[in-house]
């Protein structure tokens, strides 16, 4: 049986903040958000909650979210294209967590050649992030 596997960020060797990374994780500059999660935790870990201001209650959730959108399935891992519009929806275009499922459902039935390109080119480029804007204002 597979439990659910979470990424630690201050040890995993991951997409995540890795220079070696592809590139759409780079273009994602996901080391900053992997620096952004640690001090979020950190801030949380140490920080009274009577104490703790809204910024740091905001990149806390943000961390949270980010976290939660790495947690994977090691019977079934999260190809780099829906990994990378997830966290371009969350980082980039600010979504809500909740709307991240609904878009990645939407960009898999009526734009799989998004996740397709990224998958093949490995890039997160302008033109794709156009195109996710477009749909995330559809939605």
């Amino acid at each position: 049986d597979c439990a659910a596997v979470v990424m630690n960020l201050r040890s995993s060797v991951s997409r995540v903040g890795n220079p070696a990374a592809a590139a759409a994780m780079r273009r994602l500059r996901t080391a900053e958000v992997r620096l952004q999660v640690m001090q979020a935790d950190d801030e949380t870990e140490y920080s009274a909650s009577a104490e703790t201001s809204d910024l740091t209650r905001k990149l806390a959730d943000q961390a949270k979210s980010v976290k939660a959108l790495l947690e994977t399935d090691c019977a079934a891992p999260v190809l780099l294209g829906e990994q990378a519009v997830a966290l371009y929806a969350l980082l980039k275009a600010k979504c809500a967590f909740e709307q991240v499922e609904p878009l990645l459902a939407e960009v898999r039935a009526k734009h799989p050649t998004i996740l397709e390109e990224v998958e093949t080119s490995g890039n997160l480029n302008y033109e794709l992030e156009a195109q996710l804007d477009e749909i995330i204002k559809a939605l």
